[in-house]
């Protein structure tokens, strides 16, 4: 919902803190923490896509 409404740090940030804890309490190979996981990856691929595209419209990132 962070990551919809524009709040792609805050998602990224909130995300990983609970990958980590997924990971300890069920583990790594987990199917939840393993969509976790994904859901960070999503995000990651979001991000390094729309910086890309910024910088080759003259747009200053943040």
């Amino acid at each position: 919902m962070l990551f919809a409404q524009g709040w792609v740090a805050e998602a990224r940030q909130i995300l990983a803190l609970l990958h980590e804890d997924l990971c300890v309490v069920y583990r790594p190979d987990d199917e939840m923490t393993a969509e976790i996981a994904e859901a960070l990856a999503s995000i990651r691929l979001d991000s390094d896509d729309e910086a890309s595209s910024n910088a080759r419209h003259g747009v200053p990132h943040p």
